[in-house]
Protein backbone atom coordinates (compact mmCIF):
# COMPACT_ATOMS: atom_id res chain seq x y z
CA UNK A 1 0.00 0.00 0.00
CA UNK A 2 1.60 3.35 -1.13
CA UNK A 3 2.54 5.72 1.98
CA UNK A 4 1.61 2.81 4.63
CA UNK A 5 5.37 3.25 5.75
CA UNK A 6 4.70 7.15 6.11
CA UNK A 7 4.62 8.68 10.05
CA UNK A 8 2.44 10.84 9.52
CA UNK A 9 -0.42 9.50 7.74
CA UNK A 10 0.15 6.81 10.57
CA UNK A 11 -0.92 9.98 13.01
CA UNK A 12 -3.35 10.85 11.28
CA UNK A 13 -4.90 7.65 11.12
CA UNK A 14 -4.42 7.29 14.37
CA UNK A 15 -6.41 10.92 15.82
CA UNK A 16 -8.15 9.71 19.01
CA UNK A 17 -4.67 8.63 20.51
CA UNK A 18 -5.96 4.81 20.76
CA UNK A 19 -7.97 3.45 23.45
CA UNK A 20 -6.26 2.83 26.94
CA UNK A 21 -6.94 -0.43 28.56
CA UNK A 22 -6.59 1.27 32.10
CA UNK A 23 -10.07 3.58 31.38
CA UNK A 24 -12.37 1.33 32.23
CA UNK A 25 -15.25 0.64 35.26
CA UNK A 26 -17.83 -2.00 35.31
CA UNK A 27 -21.54 -1.25 36.00
CA UNK A 28 -23.55 -4.12 37.89
CA UNK A 29 -25.97 -4.46 40.53
CA UNK A 30 -26.22 -7.79 43.07
CA UNK A 31 -29.25 -9.66 42.98
CA UNK A 32 -31.70 -8.73 46.06
CA UNK A 33 -30.09 -5.70 46.73
CA UNK A 34 -32.31 -2.59 48.65
CA UNK A 35 -33.04 0.09 45.96
CA UNK A 36 -30.56 2.15 45.95
CA UNK A 37 -27.60 0.99 48.20
CA UNK A 38 -24.36 1.06 46.77
CA UNK A 39 -25.22 3.41 44.32
CA UNK A 40 -24.57 6.97 43.47
CA UNK A 41 -25.14 9.57 40.88
CA UNK A 42 -22.90 9.48 37.82
CA UNK A 43 -20.77 12.50 37.70
CA UNK A 44 -22.67 14.24 40.72
CA UNK A 45 -25.63 15.37 38.55
CA UNK A 46 -28.95 15.30 39.83
CA UNK A 47 -31.21 12.94 37.58
CA UNK A 48 -27.69 11.62 36.15
CA UNK A 49 -26.93 7.98 35.19
CA UNK A 50 -26.92 5.76 38.18
CA UNK A 51 -23.60 3.66 39.07
CA UNK A 52 -22.89 0.46 41.18
CA UNK A 53 -20.28 1.77 43.09
CA UNK A 54 -19.50 -1.92 44.31
CA UNK A 55 -17.34 -3.13 41.49
CA UNK A 56 -17.11 0.35 39.63
CA UNK A 57 -14.60 0.98 42.44
CA UNK A 58 -13.05 -2.93 42.94
CA UNK A 59 -13.17 -4.41 39.78
CA UNK A 60 -9.26 -3.70 38.71
CA UNK A 61 -9.51 -5.86 35.15
CA UNK A 62 -11.97 -7.37 33.15
CA UNK A 63 -11.93 -7.26 29.50
CA UNK A 64 -14.04 -6.87 26.47
CA UNK A 65 -15.95 -10.08 25.80
CA UNK A 66 -14.67 -12.66 23.39
CA UNK A 67 -17.11 -13.28 20.00
CA UNK A 68 -17.17 -16.73 18.47
CA UNK A 69 -18.88 -18.09 15.98
CA UNK A 70 -17.91 -21.82 15.99
CA UNK A 71 -17.47 -23.39 11.79
CA UNK A 72 -19.05 -26.16 10.56
CA UNK A 73 -17.34 -28.74 8.72
CA UNK A 74 -19.35 -30.41 5.82
CA UNK A 75 -17.81 -33.12 3.94
CA UNK A 76 -18.59 -33.86 0.24
CA UNK A 77 -16.38 -36.79 -1.25
CA UNK A 78 -13.38 -37.03 1.08
CA UNK A 79 -13.30 -32.75 1.27
CA UNK A 80 -14.31 -30.30 4.09
CA UNK A 81 -16.11 -26.76 3.47
CA UNK A 82 -17.01 -24.93 6.33
CA UNK A 83 -19.92 -22.67 6.95
CA UNK A 84 -20.44 -20.75 9.52
CA UNK A 85 -22.55 -22.04 12.58
CA UNK A 86 -23.86 -20.80 15.84
CA UNK A 87 -22.62 -18.45 18.56
CA UNK A 88 -21.23 -19.15 21.44
CA UNK A 89 -20.26 -17.77 24.66
CA UNK A 90 -17.40 -18.47 26.72
CA UNK A 91 -17.06 -17.71 30.38
CA UNK A 92 -16.07 -13.79 31.64
CA UNK A 93 -13.71 -12.59 34.15
CA UNK A 94 -12.61 -10.05 36.44
CA UNK A 95 -10.38 -9.32 39.02
CA UNK A 96 -11.54 -7.86 42.60
CA UNK A 97 -9.74 -5.74 45.37
CA UNK A 98 -10.35 -6.83 48.58
CA UNK A 99 -11.81 -4.45 50.26
CA UNK A 100 -13.89 -4.74 54.34
CA UNK A 101 -16.77 -2.14 54.63
CA UNK A 102 -16.82 -1.15 58.17
CA UNK A 103 -18.64 2.00 57.59
CA UNK A 104 -21.90 0.03 58.46
CA UNK A 105 -23.18 0.43 54.80
CA UNK A 106 -23.62 -3.33 55.08
CA UNK A 107 -21.12 -6.47 53.54
CA UNK A 108 -18.22 -5.95 51.54
CA UNK A 109 -18.01 -7.29 47.62
CA UNK A 110 -16.73 -10.42 48.19
CA UNK A 111 -19.17 -11.29 50.91
CA UNK A 112 -21.95 -10.12 48.13
CA UNK A 113 -20.44 -13.02 45.36
CA UNK A 114 -20.41 -15.32 48.83
CA UNK A 115 -24.16 -14.37 49.52
CA UNK A 116 -24.89 -15.06 45.70
CA UNK A 117 -23.22 -18.50 45.86
CA UNK A 118 -24.84 -19.73 48.67
CA UNK A 119 -28.41 -18.71 47.40
CA UNK A 120 -27.91 -20.47 44.32
CA UNK A 121 -27.17 -23.30 46.25
CA UNK A 122 -25.99 -24.35 50.01
CA UNK A 123 -22.98 -25.58 51.23
CA UNK A 124 -25.20 -27.97 53.83
CA UNK A 125 -28.29 -28.44 52.60
CA UNK A 126 -27.46 -28.59 48.67
CA UNK A 127 -30.60 -26.71 47.83
CA UNK A 128 -31.19 -23.25 46.61
CA UNK A 129 -33.24 -20.37 47.92
CA UNK A 130 -36.84 -20.26 47.17
CA UNK A 131 -36.38 -16.82 45.21
CA UNK A 132 -34.01 -18.52 43.31
CA UNK A 133 -35.75 -21.17 41.70
CA UNK A 134 -36.68 -18.08 38.83
CA UNK A 135 -33.27 -17.38 36.92
CA UNK A 136 -34.10 -13.94 36.38
CA UNK A 137 -34.07 -13.82 40.00
CA UNK A 138 -30.45 -14.90 40.30
CA UNK A 139 -29.44 -13.36 36.82
CA UNK A 140 -27.86 -9.93 36.48
CA UNK A 141 -27.19 -7.23 33.23
CA UNK A 142 -23.78 -6.12 33.72
CA UNK A 143 -21.80 -3.24 31.81
CA UNK A 144 -17.85 -3.36 30.58
CA UNK A 145 -17.80 0.52 30.03
CA UNK A 146 -14.72 2.11 28.20
CA UNK A 147 -13.74 5.79 28.41
CA UNK A 148 -11.70 8.14 26.08
CA UNK A 149 -8.97 10.53 27.33
CA UNK A 150 -11.42 13.13 28.27
CA UNK A 151 -13.39 10.38 30.89
CA UNK A 152 -16.34 10.19 28.59
CA UNK A 153 -17.84 7.07 27.68
CA UNK A 154 -16.99 5.58 24.73
CA UNK A 155 -18.60 2.92 24.34
CA UNK A 156 -20.07 -0.08 26.18
CA UNK A 157 -20.31 -3.58 26.33
CA UNK A 158 -23.79 -5.29 27.79
CA UNK A 159 -23.23 -8.98 28.90
CA UNK A 160 -26.97 -10.03 29.79
CA UNK A 161 -27.85 -13.12 32.04
CA UNK A 162 -24.78 -13.01 34.00
CA UNK A 163 -24.05 -14.90 36.99
CA UNK A 164 -21.26 -16.06 38.88
CA UNK A 165 -19.59 -19.69 38.56
CA UNK A 166 -16.94 -19.18 40.32
CA UNK A 167 -15.25 -17.16 42.87
CA UNK A 168 -11.32 -17.30 43.49
CA UNK A 169 -8.94 -18.04 45.97
CA UNK A 170 -6.99 -15.01 48.00
CA UNK A 171 -3.71 -16.02 48.50
CA UNK A 172 -2.28 -15.24 52.23
CA UNK A 173 1.21 -15.11 53.01
CA UNK A 174 3.97 -13.58 55.52
CA UNK A 175 6.26 -12.71 52.71
CA UNK A 176 3.58 -10.40 50.73
CA UNK A 177 4.40 -6.91 51.86
CA UNK A 178 3.19 -3.87 50.31
CA UNK A 179 0.35 -5.69 48.47
CA UNK A 180 -3.29 -5.55 48.12
CA UNK A 181 -5.42 -8.56 48.32
CA UNK A 182 -6.88 -9.28 45.38
CA UNK A 183 -9.33 -12.82 43.69
CA UNK A 184 -10.99 -13.42 40.28
CA UNK A 185 -14.96 -13.99 39.87
CA UNK A 186 -16.10 -16.09 36.60
CA UNK A 187 -19.52 -15.69 35.06
CA UNK A 188 -21.32 -17.37 32.99
CA UNK A 189 -23.84 -15.17 30.71
CA UNK A 190 -26.54 -15.75 28.37
CA UNK A 191 -24.89 -13.35 25.55
CA UNK A 192 -23.57 -9.67 25.20
CA UNK A 193 -24.15 -6.98 22.90
CA UNK A 194 -22.43 -3.63 22.00
CA UNK A 195 -24.72 -0.72 23.58
CA UNK A 196 -23.69 1.40 20.36
CA UNK A 197 -25.10 -1.86 18.03
CA UNK A 198 -28.39 -2.49 20.33
CA UNK A 199 -30.55 -2.40 17.01
CA UNK A 200 -28.84 -4.89 15.01
CA UNK A 201 -28.75 -7.33 18.54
Amino acid sequence: MAGITDIEQFKTALVSGGVRPTLFYITMGFPGAPPGEGVTQGNGDVGGPTINTLLSYTAKAASIPEEIISPIDVGYFGRKIKLSGDRTYRDWNISVIHTIENDGKGPDVRQRFEGWFIDLNKQVANIRTQNFLIPNNYKVDLMVNQMDQGGKVSSGYHLVGAFPIRIGDIRLSWDNQNTIEEYDVTFSYDYFYRESLRAFK
